[in-house]
């Protein structure tokens, strides 16, 4: 199976760079799982209701809102932000 790309939107990466490092790195780490297999059953990926070809990634606290082009090979990281603040409109 081919490996993914990783891309960030802006405002996703600006997110992340503020994170500390211990939480970049948990995310960074299950991003490599996800780059391997963006349907891997063992993570906690689910479809977005309302919002078709878009995924959610959760890791700890913090979810990632997602989307594949797979013909590209690859995943955008739309939305990176705590749990209470990614899902607002």
């Amino acid at each position: 199976m081919p490996v993914y790309s990783i891309k960030f939107l802006r405002q996703a990466e600006n997110y992340f760079l503020r994170l500390d490092r211990r939480t970049q790195a948990r995310i960074v780490a299950a991003l490599r799982v996800l780059a391997e297999n963006p349907f891997n059953p063992a993570m906690d990926v689910k479809p977005l209701a309302g919002y078709p070809g878009r995924y959610r990634l959760r890791v700890g606290d913090y979810p990632l809102i997602y989307r594949i082009d797979q013909q590209e090979l690859l995943i955008f990281i739309i939305t990176l932000a705590p749990r209470g603040d990614v899902y607002k409109k």
